[in-house]
């Protein structure tokens, strides 16, 4: 993959320097996200978990750079429940490890995610579990997008709906020339909700501060 290729080297390089070196400082003295919503979070994990397929898989280098893979190509790599718990996990385990300096995030087979497993998301889908839910996935972005690491999302092919969102969990979008992301709500609103949505509601407070880049292959 010619553009992770790309991000890596950069990583490698620019990791302990300048302006990185100042972002991965303001970063890991933020906050830990908290809710006033409590909810029971091993109820909702063993729901999820009764939607099996595919697996975000973290491949950790010595370099100290990790690779992060939504991997579920046979559905697009759609989150399945299964994975939202895998992401959670990866996310912890990445929130522990002294030695990472730096984080792609990327889709398995040429594309990045096409959102959430509707699956999932049609058997969840009374309120009381659908918040459970929301409640879950945003506390794993907002955990995501404040780990002490530079982060890139590494967007081939479809980013959809909570694809989009996973994005705006990284400090940076590495994206190809034919890529295509946006937020789909032909579900409503539910389905964004679903994810989290803790990237467009706060479009003005974040958003601005990233950096899209456009890139060819």
């Amino acid at each position: 993959m010619a553009l992770c290729a790309v991000m890596l080297q950069i990583l490698k390089s620019r990791s302990g320097c300048g302006a990185w070196g100042r972002l991965l400082q303001r970063q890991s003295s933020s906050g830990v996200y908290s809710s006033v919503h409590a909810f029971d979070e091993a109820e909702i994990r063993e729901k999820l978990q009764a939607f099996p397929g595919g697996s975000i898989d973290l491949f950790k280098q010595d370099s100290g750079i990790a690779v992060l893979t939504v991997n579920n190509p046979s559905r697009m790599n759609a989150l399945s429940g299964g994975m939202m718990v895998d992401l959670e996990e990866r996310v912890s385990e990445l929130e522990n490890w002294t030695d990472g300096k730096g984080l792609i995030l990327c889709g398995a087979a040429e594309t990045f995610c096409s959102g959430s497993d509707l699956n999932a998301v049609r058997a969840i889908s009374n309120p009381q579990d659908g918040m459970k839910m929301s409640m879950f996935m945003q506390n794993t972005l907002t955990r995501l997008l404040r780990l002490p690491l530079i982060s890139v999302a590494l967007v081939e092919g479809r980013a959809l709906g909570g694809g989009a969102e996973l994005t705006t969990a990284c400090d940076f979008r590495l994206m190809a020339s034919d890529s295509v992301c946006e937020d789909r709500r032909g579900i409503a609103d539910f389905v964004a909700d679903i994810i989290g949505d803790v990237g467009l509601k706060k479009t003005s407070s974040h958003i601005k501060r990233r950096i899209s880049i456009k890139s060819s292959r």
